[in-house]
């Protein structure tokens, strides 16, 4: 059961920082890597590396 005093000791603004690089293919396809850092709600930081890949 969550109590109002677990709330209060929940971060309320998480900040967070990002960075991303697309490339457009030689068959014009967008190919992109990205890179995010935040701290999440329990003060905790998390890391992301993503790939996508988008047809057009």
């Amino acid at each position: 059961m969550t109590t109002t005093l677990h709330y209060l000791h929940l971060r309320k603004a998480p900040w967070g920082v990002g960075i991303g690089r697309t490339l457009t293919n030689e068959a014009g396809n967008d190919e992109s890597l990205y890179v995010l850092a935040f701290s999440d709600s329990h003060y905790e930081p998390e890391f992301h590396l993503g790939y996508a890949y988008r047809w057009q």
